[in-house]
C-alpha cells in the first residue's frame, strides 16, 4: 500500500484533534464569539461537561488568548451564565489569567438590574444620565408639583422591587447553571478515571450530590460500576454504602464483570429486592458468567429464580441452576442444638436452703416430748383461728 503524505497525515491529524474537542473548545481555540453566544443559549448546554482529556476546561483554553478585550469577552460570556472557572485540569494547574477572571465576576455582582428591560445592564453607559436625570426629576417634583411626589416615589419603590425580583431569578438561573456544570465535570473525572479524595471532598463542599445526580437520577458509585472504572469503585464505596446494592444492578444491566465482581466482595447481601433479585436480572440479561458469580456468592435458587429461567431459557444457566439446587438439597439439614438443663441453677441459695432443711431436722430430733405436743398445740390453735 503507498504511505500517506506529510500532507495527509497532518491534516488527519489534525480533524481527529477537531473531533476530539467539544463545540465549545473548538469555538474558543477559533476566537469565534458568535458561536458561543450561541452555544450557552442552548437549553442541554449545562448539561454536559467540556473538559478535554487532560481535564481542562473551557476557562484554560480562554486563559490562553493573548487578544485582552477578546480574552475578556469569552470569559465574561461564560461567567455571566453561572459557568465555574476554578476548576483545575488533571495535573492540578489552574487557568491562566485567573485574576481577570475574579475581576469580572465581582464586576457582575455590583451591577444593578432596574426593571424586567435589564436597562441597566445592556446600557451601562447611560447610568450617570439616568441617575441624573432622576434627580433633576425629584427636585423639580418637589418644586413644582409637590402633588406629584409620591406617586412618583410609588413609582421608584415598584422599579426596585421589580429589579430585585428580576435579579434574584438571574441569580436562581446562574446558581442551576453552574451546579449542573459542576455536576457534569464530576461525572466527567469519573468517566476518566481521574477522581481523587481531594477532588471527590470539593465536589462535595461545593454542593455536588453523590448519591443522587440530577443528570440521570443515579449515584456517583453507579455511574463508575456503569463505565466499569473500579479504581473509582474503590474510591467511592466508603462514602455511598447505600448505593451499593444499586449499583450491583447497574453492573448486571451494563454486562460490567469486573464492576459486578468488586461490589459483590464489598458485601454479603446478593439476594435484596429491588422488584427482582440480582440473579434473577442476570438470568433475564442472559449472562451465564454473572449468574455463575452469583451462584458462588451464595443466591439462593427460589421458585421464581426457576420460572424465570423458562420465560428467559439459555441452556447453560439452566444447567447452573439446576446444579445449584442438586447441591443445596445434597447439603444434611443441620442438627438442632440440644440445651441442656442447668445442673446447678443458683448454687448459694440452694446450699443455703439444703443447711436449713438440715438444722431444722436436728432441731425436731432434739425437742422433747412436751415441748413437741405444746408446739403442736400452737399450730392447731392457729390453724383454727384462721
Amino acid at each position: 500500500m503507498p504511505r500517506k503524505s506529510v500532507k495527509n497525515q497532518n491534516s488527519e491529524k489534525k480533524q481527529n484533534q477537531l473531533e476530539i474537542l467539544n463545540p465549545l473548545l473548538d469555538a474558543i481555540q477559533k476566537h469565534d464569539l458568535q458561536a458561543v453566544s450561541n452555544l450557552i443559549k442552548a437549553p442541554e448546554f449545562f448539561n454536559q461537561s467540556y473538559k478535554d482529556k487532560a481535564g481542562n476546561t473551557p476557562f484554560h483554553y480562554i486563559g490562553e488568548i493573548s487578544d485582552e478585550k477578546l480574552r475578556q469577552q469569552m470569559a465574561k460570556k461564560l461567567i455571566y451564565v453561572g459557568m465555574p472557572f476554578t476548576g483545575t485540569n488533571d495535573k492540578d494547574e489552574g487557568p491562566k489569567c485567573l485574576a481577570e477572571f475574579y475581576a469580572i465576576q465581582a464586576k457582575k455582582r455590583k451591577r444593578f438590574i432596574s426593571g424586567s428591560s435589564n436597562f441597566w445592564l445592556i446600557h451601562p453607559r447611560n447610568n450617570a444620565n439616568l441617575f441624573l436625570s432622576i434627580f433633576i426629576s425629584f427636585g423639580m417634583s418637589i418644586l413644582l408639583a409637590p402633588a406629584l411626589f409620591l406617586p412618583l416615589m410609588l413609582g421608584l419603590v415598584l422599579q426596585v422591587i421589580i429589579g430585585e425580583r428580576a435579579l434574584q431569578r438571574e441569580e436562581q438561573l446562574v446558581a442551576k447553571h453552574r451546579a449542573a456544570q459542576l455536576e457534569a465535570d464530576f461525572i466527567n473525572d469519573i468517566k476518566r478515571d481521574k477522581l481523587n479524595v481531594v477532588k471527590l471532598v470539593k465536589y462535595i463542599e461545593q454542593g455536588v450530590n453523590i448519591h443522587n445526580l440530577d443528570s440521570g437520577n443515579q449515584s456517583a458509585l453507579e455511574i463508575a460500576a456503569k463505565f466499569g472504572v473500579t479504581n473509582q469503585i474503590n474510591l467511592l464505596a466508603p462514602y455511598t454504602k447505600e448505593d451499593l446494592l444499586l449499583a450491583v444492578y447497574t453492573a448486571i444491566g451494563n454486562y460490567k464483570m469486573e464492576s459486578l465482581n468488586l461490589l459483590l466482595s464489598k458485601t454479603d447481601d446478593v439476594d435484596f429486592n429491588y422488584h427482582y433479585t440480582p440473579l434473577i436480572v442476570a438470568i433475564r440479561s442472559k449472562r451465564p458468567d454473572m449468574v455463575n458469580v452469583l451462584l458462588h456468592k451464595g443466591a439462593k435458587v427460589s421458585d421464581l429464580v426457576m420460572d424465570t429461567a423458562k420465560l428467559h431459557p439459555n441452556a447453560e444457566i439452566t444447567r447452573l441452576l439446576e446444579n445449584a439446587q442438586k447441591k443445596a438439597k445434597a447439603k444434611p439439614a443441620a442438627k438442632p442444638i440440644a440445651h441442656k438443663k442447668p445442673t446447678n441453677v443458683v448454687p448459694m441459695f440452694d446450699a443455703k436452703r439444703k443447711a436449713a432443711s438440715k438444722t431444722q431436722s436436728k432441731r425436731s430430733a432434739t425437742e422433747k416430748p412436751a415441748t413437741k405436743a405444746v408446739n403442736q398445740r400452737k399450730q392447731s390453735l392457729r390453724s383454727a383461728k384462721k
